[in-house]
């Protein structure tokens, strides 16, 4: 074995330099995600759809008490510095006798001042008994998922499977020449991989994201119209229920795409939205899942008062394939056990992605609403340590 030099020992045995103390951020300003149309996202969409889960599992095999234990919910998102999501659904969860386990990403290494101000908000949240002990927050990107058998797959594999996957995104699902490991599109196909394979019970979907054409791969988008062509190829029903939502009455769904796909603003999201519905249910039904496409939401982060909307929110709840064995050289007379009854879920999606609401139409023009988020608001973030100066700035 070679000599090692003083320098090699030193890289082996001295702490890596940091450009940043790790000390936390101070809480002087406001952030994209302090806004009233975003509290109505988290109120009306992750939390009301989360609870309706929640009361609908509990007792089931997906959510069953093990005494002395409580029921326990798993939910993966990415938290932000404030993890305001994660507080909400551990109050319904401790309303409803439930236990939450967060299971977080949060870009980032142990010197950086984010980190440390996410480890003392997500240790906060255990000691007032809103998340498990065993709730944790990766110093990671979300990305890091996409290699099978790398570390971060690994780890997110052992905290598997969960109720509740909430991938809140600043950016684009599939940023223009982007490497495929480090598109947030190819780890939600990780997530669903594991989901499938190792869930029993309905688990929830949140996916907000940036989609506008100069955001998006034109190859994605493509590929996610290709899917809506087929079920309009195969469906008139289906075509007709679509054509609407891109501002059609009647015509040819190609060309109607093609139109919708050159202009950011609603339509081009409900594109995104209907294509991104149908290819989440292509992958569950190869699996014999079924998924139902919840309302979604969209608001603008476009600039200087530009109120074009730019950001996307889904939500799909996946149900779980019927209980009863396919006999298919029908030695039994007997008939499989039936699953829930559904309706045609791709014209649900068309439907649901049609009717999508602007969060940021809703606050402006229902003055009670807003009201109430701005308070609900102040109070997660004042109890979050943000103080009076800051939250009188809130929607000021």
């Amino acid at each position: 074995m070679p000599e090692l030099t003083n320098r090699q020992l030193a890289d082996d045995v001295l702490p890596a330099e940091v450009d940043e103390l790790a000390v936390p951020v101070e809480l002087n300003q406001l952030l994209p995600w302090h806004t009233p149309r975003k509290q109505l996202v988290r109120e009306k969409q992750w939390i009301y759809f989360a609870r309706r889960l929640i009361e609908n599992e509990i007792g089931g095999p997906g959510l069953r008490q093990a005494r002395p234990d409580k029921p326990e919910v798993r939910y993966l998102t990415l938290p932000g510095l404030d993890y305001l999501d994660v507080r909400q659904l551990g109050a319904e969860c401790r309303e409803l006798d439930c236990r939450l386990t967060s299971t977080g990403f949060q870009m980032g290494g142990d010197g950086n001042r984010k980190i440390a101000r996410a480890k003392i908000r997500e240790q906060s949240l255990v000691d007032a008994g809103y998340i498990s002990v065993n709730s944790y927050t990766f110093p990671r990107r979300f990305e890091d998922i996409v290699p099978v058998g790398g570390e971060a797959h690994r780890e997110l594999k052992s905290r598997a499977p969960f109720h509740i996957v909430n991938v809140d995104a600043c950016g684009s699902i599939a940023p223009p020449g982007a490497n495929h490991q480090s598109r947030l599109i190819e780890a939600l196909y990780r997530i669903l991989e594991l989901q499938f394979q190792l869930k029993t019970g309905a688990w929830l979907l949140f996916v907000t994201v940036d989609a506008r054409p100069n955001s998006l791969a034109v190859e994605t988008l493509n590929r996610l119209c290709s899917t809506i062509f087929n079920n309009a190829d195969s469906s008139e029903e289906f075509r007709n229920t679509a054509l609407p939502l891109l501002d059609r009455e009647g015509g040819d769904i190609r060309e109607a795409v093609a139109e919708a796909s050159g202009e950011a603003g609603a339509r081009f999201l409900r594109l995104f939205g209907l294509g991104m519905a149908k290819w989440l249910l292509h992958l569950a039904r190869d699996k014999n899942w079924d998924m139902k496409t919840h309302h979604p939401y969209c608001y603008s982060t476009m600039p200087d008062g530009d109120e074009t909307p730019s950001m996307v929110c889904l939500a799909f709840e996946f149900l779980p394939p019927p209980p009863g064995l396919q006999d298919q050289f029908q030695v039994v007379r007997a008939n499989p056990a039936p699953g829930p009854q559904f309706q045609d879920t791709s014209i649900r999606a068309a439907e649901k992605i049609r009717d999508m609401a602007n969060a940021d139409c809703l606050i402006r023009t229902d003055e009670p609403l807003r009201t109430q988020m701005v308070a609900n608001l102040r109070n997660l973030l004042g109890e979050a340590g943000y103080g009076q100066e800051v939250l009188a700035r809130i929607a000021a």
